[in-house]
Protein backbone atom coordinates (compact mmCIF):
# COMPACT_ATOMS: atom_id res chain seq x y z
CA UNK A 1 0.00 0.00 0.00
CA UNK A 2 1.23 3.25 -1.41
CA UNK A 3 0.82 7.01 0.60
CA UNK A 4 1.86 10.35 0.83
CA UNK A 5 4.10 11.90 3.53
CA UNK A 6 2.72 15.54 4.53
CA UNK A 7 4.15 18.10 6.44
CA UNK A 8 1.66 19.53 7.93
CA UNK A 9 2.76 22.94 6.77
CA UNK A 10 2.70 25.15 3.68
CA UNK A 11 4.53 23.13 1.57
CA UNK A 12 1.09 20.72 1.80
CA UNK A 13 -0.01 23.27 -0.59
CA UNK A 14 1.66 22.23 -4.22
CA UNK A 15 1.95 18.86 -2.46
CA UNK A 16 -1.71 18.19 -2.42
CA UNK A 17 -2.54 20.22 -5.02
CA UNK A 18 -0.11 18.75 -7.71
CA UNK A 19 -1.88 14.86 -6.66
CA UNK A 20 -5.49 15.88 -6.87
CA UNK A 21 -3.99 17.08 -10.53
CA UNK A 22 -2.22 14.44 -11.62
CA UNK A 23 -4.74 11.61 -10.27
CA UNK A 24 -8.28 13.42 -9.76
CA UNK A 25 -10.00 9.62 -9.69
CA UNK A 26 -8.14 9.80 -6.12
CA UNK A 27 -9.83 12.60 -4.83
CA UNK A 28 -13.25 11.23 -4.04
CA UNK A 29 -11.85 7.46 -2.52
CA UNK A 30 -11.34 6.45 0.91
CA UNK A 31 -8.30 7.82 2.71
CA UNK A 32 -6.52 6.38 6.12
CA UNK A 33 -4.60 8.99 7.90
CA UNK A 34 -1.67 7.43 10.24
CA UNK A 35 -0.67 10.48 12.41
CA UNK A 36 2.69 9.80 14.61
CA UNK A 37 4.54 12.35 16.14
CA UNK A 38 7.38 13.09 14.09
CA UNK A 39 5.59 12.64 10.80
CA UNK A 40 1.74 11.94 8.82
CA UNK A 41 1.23 9.97 5.85
CA UNK A 42 -1.57 9.57 3.96
CA UNK A 43 -2.71 6.05 2.73
CA UNK A 44 -5.05 4.74 -0.25
CA UNK A 45 -5.77 1.44 -1.36
CA UNK A 46 -6.16 3.07 -5.05
CA UNK A 47 -2.49 3.94 -5.20
CA UNK A 48 -0.87 1.34 -7.83
CA UNK A 49 3.01 1.06 -8.62
CA UNK A 50 2.42 2.83 -12.16
CA UNK A 51 0.83 5.78 -10.35
CA UNK A 52 3.67 5.66 -7.68
CA UNK A 53 6.33 6.00 -9.82
CA UNK A 54 4.41 8.93 -11.92
CA UNK A 55 4.01 10.98 -8.80
CA UNK A 56 6.94 10.29 -7.12
CA UNK A 57 8.34 11.54 -10.36
CA UNK A 58 6.70 14.51 -10.10
CA UNK A 59 8.51 15.27 -6.42
CA UNK A 60 5.87 13.91 -4.03
CA UNK A 61 6.63 12.12 -0.89
CA UNK A 62 5.98 8.34 -1.46
CA UNK A 63 6.39 5.96 1.03
CA UNK A 64 4.80 2.50 0.59
CA UNK A 65 3.69 0.19 3.62
CA UNK A 66 4.26 -3.41 2.43
CA UNK A 67 6.03 -6.30 3.29
CA UNK A 68 6.87 -8.05 -0.31
CA UNK A 69 9.47 -6.38 -2.71
CA UNK A 70 7.26 -4.95 -5.87
CA UNK A 71 8.81 -3.73 -9.14
CA UNK A 72 9.12 0.04 -7.64
CA UNK A 73 12.18 -0.59 -5.87
CA UNK A 74 13.00 2.41 -6.13
CA UNK A 75 9.97 4.05 -4.13
CA UNK A 76 11.23 3.76 -0.28
CA UNK A 77 9.71 1.52 2.03
CA UNK A 78 8.33 3.25 5.24
CA UNK A 79 11.43 2.38 7.80
CA UNK A 80 11.22 0.35 10.46
CA UNK A 81 11.19 2.80 13.09
CA UNK A 82 8.91 4.67 11.49
CA UNK A 83 6.89 1.98 10.59
CA UNK A 84 6.37 1.09 14.04
CA UNK A 85 5.53 4.57 15.02
CA UNK A 86 3.02 4.53 12.77
CA UNK A 87 1.68 1.02 13.88
CA UNK A 88 1.29 3.33 17.63
CA UNK A 89 -0.33 6.05 15.75
CA UNK A 90 -3.46 7.51 15.27
CA UNK A 91 -5.73 6.06 12.39
CA UNK A 92 -8.38 8.46 10.88
CA UNK A 93 -10.49 7.23 7.91
CA UNK A 94 -11.77 9.45 5.54
CA UNK A 95 -14.28 9.23 3.01
CA UNK A 96 -12.41 11.74 0.28
CA UNK A 97 -8.98 12.86 0.03
CA UNK A 98 -10.90 16.22 1.21
CA UNK A 99 -11.57 15.05 4.57
CA UNK A 100 -8.23 13.59 4.54
CA UNK A 101 -6.35 16.37 4.45
CA UNK A 102 -5.82 18.67 7.82
CA UNK A 103 -5.84 22.37 6.79
CA UNK A 104 -2.28 23.59 7.50
CA UNK A 105 -0.96 26.94 9.66
CA UNK A 106 -0.62 29.85 7.14
CA UNK A 107 -0.06 33.63 7.84
CA UNK A 108 -2.14 35.94 9.97
CA UNK A 109 -3.97 38.08 8.14
CA UNK A 110 -7.12 40.00 8.00
CA UNK A 111 -9.89 38.14 6.06
CA UNK A 112 -12.53 39.67 3.85
CA UNK A 113 -15.62 38.38 6.06
CA UNK A 114 -15.71 35.82 9.57
CA UNK A 115 -18.07 33.80 11.02
CA UNK A 116 -18.34 34.05 14.56
CA UNK A 117 -19.60 30.97 16.53
CA UNK A 118 -20.50 31.91 20.17
CA UNK A 119 -22.64 30.22 22.65
CA UNK A 120 -25.88 32.11 23.67
CA UNK A 121 -25.43 30.48 27.79
CA UNK A 122 -22.31 32.17 29.76
CA UNK A 123 -21.89 35.16 27.73
CA UNK A 124 -19.84 34.86 24.44
CA UNK A 125 -22.41 36.42 22.29
CA UNK A 126 -23.26 39.27 24.46
CA UNK A 127 -19.18 39.88 24.95
CA UNK A 128 -19.21 39.30 21.16
CA UNK A 129 -22.02 41.46 20.62
CA UNK A 130 -20.88 44.59 22.63
CA UNK A 131 -17.02 44.87 21.65
CA UNK A 132 -18.03 44.39 17.84
CA UNK A 133 -20.39 47.92 18.60
CA UNK A 134 -17.70 49.11 20.83
CA UNK A 135 -15.01 49.16 17.34
CA UNK A 136 -17.88 50.38 15.32
CA UNK A 137 -18.45 47.70 13.38
CA UNK A 138 -22.68 48.00 13.30
CA UNK A 139 -22.83 46.73 9.65
CA UNK A 140 -22.66 43.15 11.19
CA UNK A 141 -25.41 40.31 11.26
CA UNK A 142 -26.55 37.96 13.23
CA UNK A 143 -28.29 34.72 13.15
CA UNK A 144 -29.54 31.85 15.68
CA UNK A 145 -28.52 28.53 14.83
CA UNK A 146 -29.22 25.13 16.66
CA UNK A 147 -25.68 22.65 16.90
CA UNK A 148 -24.61 19.84 18.51
CA UNK A 149 -23.29 22.25 21.44
CA UNK A 150 -26.26 23.67 22.01
CA UNK A 151 -27.89 26.99 21.05
CA UNK A 152 -25.38 29.35 19.31
CA UNK A 153 -25.37 33.02 17.94
CA UNK A 154 -23.68 33.14 14.22
CA UNK A 155 -22.38 36.87 13.74
CA UNK A 156 -21.02 37.53 10.01
CA UNK A 157 -18.78 40.67 9.92
CA UNK A 158 -16.12 41.61 6.71
CA UNK A 159 -13.03 43.13 7.41
CA UNK A 160 -13.34 41.81 10.60
CA UNK A 161 -11.22 43.40 13.93
CA UNK A 162 -7.71 41.63 14.61
CA UNK A 163 -8.62 41.78 18.55
CA UNK A 164 -11.82 39.54 18.14
CA UNK A 165 -9.94 37.01 15.58
CA UNK A 166 -7.20 36.92 18.29
CA UNK A 167 -9.13 36.62 21.53
CA UNK A 168 -11.05 33.71 19.94
CA UNK A 169 -8.17 31.83 19.02
CA UNK A 170 -6.37 32.73 22.46
CA UNK A 171 -9.00 32.46 24.89
CA UNK A 172 -10.38 29.13 23.43
CA UNK A 173 -12.72 28.78 26.79
CA UNK A 174 -14.65 31.69 25.94
CA UNK A 175 -17.12 29.39 23.69
CA UNK A 176 -16.48 31.66 20.60
CA UNK A 177 -15.03 29.41 17.38
CA UNK A 178 -14.10 31.35 14.30
CA UNK A 179 -14.12 30.31 10.39
CA UNK A 180 -13.27 33.33 8.19
CA UNK A 181 -13.21 33.78 4.28
CA UNK A 182 -10.19 34.47 2.42
CA UNK A 183 -11.97 36.04 -0.27
CA UNK A 184 -15.50 37.78 -0.03
CA UNK A 185 -17.43 35.39 -2.53
CA UNK A 186 -16.03 32.38 -1.13
CA UNK A 187 -17.66 28.91 -0.15
CA UNK A 188 -15.10 27.34 2.28
CA UNK A 189 -14.15 28.78 5.38
CA UNK A 190 -11.16 27.95 7.52
CA UNK A 191 -10.57 28.53 11.30
CA UNK A 192 -8.32 32.01 10.86
CA UNK A 193 -4.62 31.27 10.66
CA UNK A 194 -5.21 27.97 8.70
CA UNK A 195 -5.75 27.14 5.17
CA UNK A 196 -6.99 24.02 3.23
CA UNK A 197 -5.02 22.79 0.87
CA UNK A 198 -7.37 21.90 -1.48
CA UNK A 199 -9.36 24.53 -1.10
CA UNK A 200 -9.84 25.62 -4.63
CA UNK A 201 -11.24 21.94 -5.47
CA UNK A 202 -14.20 22.19 -2.83
CA UNK A 203 -14.84 25.57 -3.84
CA UNK A 204 -15.04 24.73 -7.41
CA UNK A 205 -17.63 21.45 -6.47
CA UNK A 206 -19.70 23.74 -3.80
CA UNK A 207 -20.50 26.95 -6.55
CA UNK A 208 -23.17 24.76 -8.50
CA UNK A 209 -24.85 23.81 -5.14
CA UNK A 210 -26.57 26.19 -2.36
CA UNK A 211 -23.93 25.09 0.24
CA UNK A 212 -21.12 26.12 2.33
CA UNK A 213 -17.99 24.38 4.04
CA UNK A 214 -16.69 25.25 7.92
CA UNK A 215 -13.21 23.12 8.39
CA UNK A 216 -11.73 22.86 11.47
CA UNK A 217 -8.11 22.36 12.20
CA UNK A 218 -8.72 18.95 12.33
CA UNK A 219 -10.01 18.97 8.83
CA UNK A 220 -13.53 18.29 10.07
CA UNK A 221 -15.95 19.50 7.79
CA UNK A 222 -19.38 20.78 8.41
CA UNK A 223 -21.20 21.65 5.85
CA UNK A 224 -24.12 24.76 6.46
CA UNK A 225 -26.45 26.71 4.06
CA UNK A 226 -24.45 29.36 1.73
CA UNK A 227 -27.44 32.22 2.66
CA UNK A 228 -28.46 32.26 6.20
CA UNK A 229 -31.69 34.21 7.57
CA UNK A 230 -29.36 37.23 8.97
CA UNK A 231 -30.65 40.72 10.96
CA UNK A 232 -28.53 44.02 11.81
CA UNK A 233 -26.53 43.45 14.63
CA UNK A 234 -28.59 46.62 16.30
CA UNK A 235 -31.54 44.04 16.00
CA UNK A 236 -29.89 41.46 18.54
CA UNK A 237 -29.15 44.01 21.85
CA UNK A 238 -31.43 45.80 24.29
CA UNK A 239 -29.55 49.19 24.98
CA UNK A 240 -29.16 49.88 28.81
CA UNK A 241 -28.53 53.13 30.47
CA UNK A 242 -26.39 53.08 33.45
CA UNK A 243 -27.39 56.45 34.43
CA UNK A 244 -29.39 56.33 37.71
CA UNK A 245 -31.98 54.55 36.13
CA UNK A 246 -33.88 52.15 35.29
CA UNK A 247 -33.28 48.77 33.34
CA UNK A 248 -34.61 48.86 29.94
CA UNK A 249 -37.19 45.41 29.93
CA UNK A 250 -36.21 43.09 27.02
CA UNK A 251 -38.26 43.24 23.80
CA UNK A 252 -40.66 39.87 24.36
CA UNK A 253 -40.14 37.12 21.52
CA UNK A 254 -36.76 38.38 20.15
CA UNK A 255 -33.08 37.40 21.60
CA UNK A 256 -31.41 40.96 22.59
CA UNK A 257 -28.77 41.68 25.05
CA UNK A 258 -28.27 44.90 26.69
CA UNK A 259 -25.36 46.97 25.86
CA UNK A 260 -24.39 49.93 27.70
CA UNK A 261 -24.55 53.81 26.57
CA UNK A 262 -21.43 55.59 26.87
CA UNK A 263 -20.36 59.50 25.38
CA UNK A 264 -17.93 59.18 22.68
CA UNK A 265 -15.91 62.13 20.23
CA UNK A 266 -18.11 63.81 17.72
CA UNK A 267 -17.58 66.73 15.56
CA UNK A 268 -17.18 70.07 17.37
CA UNK A 269 -20.48 72.51 18.22
CA UNK A 270 -21.51 75.66 19.57
CA UNK A 271 -23.32 75.27 23.24
CA UNK A 272 -26.97 76.63 23.15
CA UNK A 273 -28.23 75.34 26.81
CA UNK A 274 -26.88 76.23 30.49
CA UNK A 275 -27.85 74.95 33.80
CA UNK A 276 -27.20 77.50 36.08
CA UNK A 277 -27.66 78.21 39.70
CA UNK A 278 -28.31 81.82 41.38
CA UNK A 279 -24.90 82.76 41.37
CA UNK A 280 -23.89 81.85 37.83
CA UNK A 281 -26.73 83.36 36.76
CA UNK A 282 -25.81 87.04 38.20
CA UNK A 283 -22.67 86.61 35.88
CA UNK A 284 -24.99 87.40 33.05
CA UNK A 285 -25.11 91.10 33.92
CA UNK A 286 -22.06 92.07 32.04
CA UNK A 287 -23.82 90.18 29.25
CA UNK A 288 -26.61 92.71 29.44
CA UNK A 289 -25.50 95.52 30.02
CA UNK A 290 -22.67 95.47 27.03
CA UNK A 291 -24.76 93.82 24.60
CA UNK A 292 -28.29 95.07 22.05
CA UNK A 293 -31.49 94.47 23.01
CA UNK A 294 -31.89 92.05 20.48
CA UNK A 295 -29.09 89.86 21.68
CA UNK A 296 -30.80 89.84 25.43
CA UNK A 297 -33.81 88.88 24.04
CA UNK A 298 -32.54 85.86 22.25
CA UNK A 299 -31.74 84.20 25.56
CA UNK A 300 -34.60 82.62 27.35
CA UNK A 301 -34.55 81.62 30.81
CA UNK A 302 -36.76 79.20 32.56
CA UNK A 303 -36.16 78.82 36.39
CA UNK A 304 -36.64 75.44 38.31
CA UNK A 305 -36.30 73.42 41.38
CA UNK A 306 -33.74 70.75 41.84
CA UNK A 307 -34.64 67.18 43.84
CA UNK A 308 -33.11 69.24 47.21
CA UNK A 309 -35.85 72.16 46.32
CA UNK A 310 -33.07 74.93 45.60
CA UNK A 311 -33.24 76.84 42.28
CA UNK A 312 -31.90 76.05 39.11
CA UNK A 313 -32.06 78.10 36.27
CA UNK A 314 -32.15 76.61 32.17
CA UNK A 315 -30.62 79.19 29.95
CA UNK A 316 -31.41 78.36 26.52
CA UNK A 317 -29.72 80.58 23.06
CA UNK A 318 -33.10 80.88 20.53
CA UNK A 319 -31.07 79.97 17.57
CA UNK A 320 -31.66 82.27 14.45
CA UNK A 321 -30.45 81.19 10.56
CA UNK A 322 -27.75 83.36 9.60
CA UNK A 323 -27.42 85.34 12.64
CA UNK A 324 -23.91 84.37 14.91
CA UNK A 325 -24.54 82.51 17.54
CA UNK A 326 -23.93 83.92 21.84
CA UNK A 327 -22.56 80.31 22.60
CA UNK A 328 -19.12 81.10 22.38
CA UNK A 329 -19.48 84.44 24.08
CA UNK A 330 -22.15 83.01 26.97
CA UNK A 331 -19.73 80.16 27.61
CA UNK A 332 -16.75 81.89 27.99
CA UNK A 333 -18.33 84.46 30.35
CA UNK A 334 -19.92 82.03 32.48
CA UNK A 335 -17.06 79.61 32.55
CA UNK A 336 -19.36 76.54 31.57
CA UNK A 337 -18.51 74.51 28.77
CA UNK A 338 -22.88 74.58 28.26
CA UNK A 339 -24.85 72.10 25.86
CA UNK A 340 -25.41 71.57 22.10
CA UNK A 341 -28.87 69.96 20.53
CA UNK A 342 -28.52 66.43 19.73
CA UNK A 343 -28.47 66.35 15.82
CA UNK A 344 -32.89 65.61 14.23
CA UNK A 345 -33.98 65.74 18.28
CA UNK A 346 -34.80 68.95 19.82
CA UNK A 347 -35.25 67.84 23.16
CA UNK A 348 -31.68 66.41 23.89
CA UNK A 349 -28.65 68.16 25.02
CA UNK A 350 -25.53 66.76 25.06
CA UNK A 351 -21.87 67.88 26.00
CA UNK A 352 -20.67 69.95 22.35
CA UNK A 353 -18.16 67.81 21.01
CA UNK A 354 -19.90 64.56 22.44
CA UNK A 355 -22.23 61.99 20.99
CA UNK A 356 -23.95 58.86 22.73
CA UNK A 357 -22.86 55.59 21.02
CA UNK A 358 -23.34 53.19 20.02
CA UNK A 359 -25.45 54.81 17.56
CA UNK A 360 -29.43 54.59 17.77
CA UNK A 361 -32.49 55.08 16.07
CA UNK A 362 -34.73 57.83 17.06
CA UNK A 363 -37.51 55.84 18.75
CA UNK A 364 -35.03 53.80 20.49
CA UNK A 365 -33.50 56.62 22.05
CA UNK A 366 -36.78 58.26 22.91
CA UNK A 367 -37.75 54.96 24.59
CA UNK A 368 -34.32 54.97 26.61
CA UNK A 369 -34.42 58.79 28.10
CA UNK A 370 -37.27 59.14 28.19
CA UNK A 371 -37.95 62.07 25.60
CA UNK A 372 -41.77 61.89 25.19
CA UNK A 373 -42.02 63.15 28.64
CA UNK A 374 -40.23 65.83 29.18
CA UNK A 375 -39.43 69.60 27.46
CA UNK A 376 -35.39 68.98 27.83
CA UNK A 377 -32.85 66.18 28.85
CA UNK A 378 -29.69 67.08 29.43
CA UNK A 379 -26.75 63.99 29.26
CA UNK A 380 -23.44 65.00 31.06
CA UNK A 381 -20.52 63.11 32.38
CA UNK A 382 -18.76 62.55 35.69
CA UNK A 383 -16.59 60.99 37.65
CA UNK A 384 -19.23 58.63 38.18
CA UNK A 385 -20.58 57.85 35.02
CA UNK A 386 -23.59 59.45 32.73
CA UNK A 387 -25.37 62.01 34.50
CA UNK A 388 -29.36 62.68 32.91
CA UNK A 389 -31.13 65.72 34.13
CA UNK A 390 -34.91 66.13 33.00
CA UNK A 391 -36.83 68.93 33.01
CA UNK A 392 -40.60 68.99 32.47
CA UNK A 393 -41.40 72.55 31.43
CA UNK A 394 -39.72 75.30 30.10
CA UNK A 395 -40.89 78.91 30.61
CA UNK A 396 -38.57 80.07 28.18
CA UNK A 397 -39.10 83.63 29.53
CA UNK A 398 -36.96 86.49 28.14
CA UNK A 399 -33.86 87.46 30.21
CA UNK A 400 -34.96 90.65 30.06
CA UNK A 401 -37.72 89.85 32.13
CA UNK A 402 -35.09 88.62 35.17
CA UNK A 403 -33.15 91.69 34.55
CA UNK A 404 -34.93 94.14 37.51
CA UNK A 405 -35.94 91.21 39.51
CA UNK A 406 -32.36 90.49 40.10
CA UNK A 407 -31.12 93.95 40.60
CA UNK A 408 -34.01 94.58 43.15
CA UNK A 409 -33.26 91.45 45.09
CA UNK A 410 -29.03 92.83 45.15
CA UNK A 411 -30.42 96.26 46.00
CA UNK A 412 -32.60 94.82 49.51
CA UNK A 413 -29.47 92.69 50.38
CA UNK A 414 -27.50 96.25 50.37
CA UNK A 415 -29.85 98.01 52.41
Amino acid sequence: MFGVRVTLTKKDLATLATLARCAPHLVDVAWAEHRAESCTVLFCDAIDTELAQELLRRGLDIVRDAAERSPAHFIPDVPDPLKAELTRAQVRQARSLIEAVRPVIVSDSVPAEAWFFCRIEGGSAQRTLEHLLLLDRAQAQIAEVTTSEGPQLVVQVRDPPLYLLLRAREETGAGVRVYVKIKANARVLTEWGAAHPLAELLEARLSSSDRCALIDSDGRITFAPAQWSLRPILDGIRPELQARTDMLSPLPGQLSFPVRLRLGAAEPADPELWLLTPDELVLLEAFVESSPADDVGRLLVSRVAALDGRARYVLREAVRPQVSRLGPRIASLLGKRGFCRAPALDNLYLPPGRRLIPALGREQLKEVLALGVAAAVIVDEDSDGLLVTSVTTLEDAPLSRFTSWLATDRRSELD
